[in-house]
């Protein structure tokens, strides 16, 4: 009998990989599809910055960014219904040493799929150019991991080794749940959700 149960959960075991397996490819996916509509500039985007260290954001229109005093912009992609899709958030970097962005996905629910951290540097002491740092992760719709991406790289999409570079600009960040998540944790008003 105990090998028969063993067994008969042996044989499930292939379908359930499987399935996890798959349902990570989706969302890989549709992260791949978000991305190629953001490039494609077939998302409305609003952008934000705040100042210095105000709470206060403020509308950039027609991309005239103040010429100094920007602490931190935030692009917010929609549809054209107005539905949010993607967050990005960009410290801002007055030397031009570093660029940073964490953006978070969002499915039709609201809820966070998928996070991307990336983080582009000079002097990392691997390579002359700047290098790219890139973590991507993967959720369920119950805000599981599922899994992650990790590369780093330099000029011509290069890989580097990771053990050879001084990562420098390494930032704290939250992968958070959902659109409102996001807005509260980043004092982003909630008013930019109902546009």
């Amino acid at each position: 009998m105990k090998l028969k149960l063993f067994l008969v959960a042996l044989l499930s075991l292939p379908v359930f990989l499987f399935a996890q397996t798959n349902s990570s490819q989706e969302i890989i996916n549709k992260k791949i599809k978000y991305d190629l509509l953001r490039n494609a500039d077939q998302l409305k985007i609003q952008v934000l910055a705040r100042m210095g260290n105000d709470t206060i954001y403020y509308v950039i229109n027609d991309a005239e960014f103040p010429a100094s005093g920007i602490n931190i912009t935030i692009n917010i992609l929609r549809d054209n219904n107005g539905k949010i899709f993607i967050i990005s958030v960009y410290p801002y970097s007055e030397s031009g040493d570093w660029f940073v962005g964490f953006t978070h996905y969002f499915d039709e629910k609201g809820n966070t799929f998928a996070f991307e951290r990336i983080t582009s540097f000079y002097n990392s002491g691997c390579t002359d150019e700047m290098a790219t740092e890139k973590i991507d992760k993967f959720y369920s719709s119950d805000f599981i991991e599922l899994g992650n991406t990790y590369s780093l790289n330099g000029p011509d999409n290069k890989p580097l080794k990771k053990s050879k570079c001084d990562l420098l600009y390494q930032f704290n960040y939250s992968v958070y749940r959902n659109i409102k998540e996001v807005l509260a944790k980043n004092h982003i008003p909630t008013s930019v959700d109902s546009n």
